[in-house]
């Protein structure tokens, strides 16, 4: 006699485990442009400032 919750399984799960990916690289994405937005001036001057001492 099958089990109630073999009703439930699902059979192929590659396809959701590939939305979940998407899911948490458009995040990261969002989380480095945040930052960099944020950051941008700041990296800029110093990237600058390093770029003048140099010979």
């Amino acid at each position: 006699m099958p089990r109630f919750t073999d009703a439930f399984r699902v059979a192929e799960e590659s396809g959701q485990t590939m939305a979940e990916y998407g899911v948490v690289l458009a995040l990261v994405t969002l989380a480095v442009l945040a930052a960099l937005t944020m950051l941008g001036a700041n990296v800029s001057s110093a990237l600058t400032g390093v770029a003048n001492l140099l010979p």
